[in-house]
Parts: C-alpha cells; structure tokens; sequence
C-alpha cells in the first residue's frame, strides 16, 4: 500500500504491537530514528485519509490511533491485498534500475534528492548511458540535481 517496502514493513510492524520503541525499529530496518520520522510522515499522509494515524508516545514507542474503524478496516483489507505487489526498489540494484528507466522516459528535467544518494549511484548509472550514445545533463541546485538525457549520436 506505501510507496516502499521499508514503508510496509514499519507498517506492518507497527500495526501489530500496541507500541513499538523507535529503537525496534532502527534495529529491524537498520536505519536512523530522522529517516524513522520521515518515513512516519510518509505514512501518515497516506493513513489520515484511513482514519488512522502513527503516534509516538514518549518512553513507549509509536503507535496506531485509530478515529474511523471503518475507513481503518477497509485499509488494513487493501494493505493486504497490495502488500505482495508492491514495486521494491531498497536495493541500490533496483533503484538504479529505476532511476534509468524513468530518465529513458522522460523528455524533461526530473529532480532527484536527496544529492548525496545520487551522487553514489552516478557510476552505476553514467556507464550504461554512455552504452546507448546518451549523455546526462545534470544542474545542481541546493540540494536537488536537475537531470535529463541528451541523445550524442
């Protein structure tokens, strides 16, 4: 149902504890308690149109608040369903993948953050382009690349 499986799995993880520390959670997903808050927020736009949302409960952990059982339960029924489905890409393999399919699709600049992350996979990602006589136009701005493929033969 979100976007990532890391999403999911924190989800999940959540939704079946009454709480669950932040300290779980890093653990489980190996990952750090502001990627934690970033991934809640996430998950919160999606589940406060479900009628629920992740809280955090000081010396406790995070947890479901549930207003609406029924838009909740129509969620939790779809999140099931959708759960297999889902596209994963937390792997740096599929996200380059990913990150070259939607340059080959685009005719546009696409902004890509955060930098540093993409500035790691640009080997990965350049070789194959040079491959197909493609060249990538980049353009840093703050903290956003500007990319976009220009076609060199």
């Amino acid at each position: 149902m979100f976007q990532y499986k890391r999403l999911n799995m924190m989800f999940h993880h959540i939704s079946k504890n009454e709480y669950t520390p932040v300290s779980n959670l890093q653990s489980l997903l190996n990952i750090s308690d502001r990627t934690i808050r970033n991934d809640i927020q996430e998950i919160n736009s999606i589940l406060s149109a479900y009628g629920a949302m992740v809280k955090l409960k000081r010396n406790y952990g995070y947890y479901i608040e549930v207003s609406d059982d029924k838009k909740y339960s129509e969620f939790l029924n779809t999140f099931k369903q959708h759960d297999n489905k889902r596209m994963n890409i937390d792997s740096s393999t599929e996200r380059i993948k990913y990150i070259l399919n939607v340059l080959l699709s685009s005719d546009d600049y696409i902004s890509l953050v955060p930098r540093n992350k993409f500035e790691n996979y640009m080997p990965n990602i350049f070789y194959p382009l040079i491959l197909m006589n493609m060249l990538l136009l980049l353009l840093k701005k703050n903290v956003l690349f500007l990319i976009k493929l220009i076609w060199i033969g």
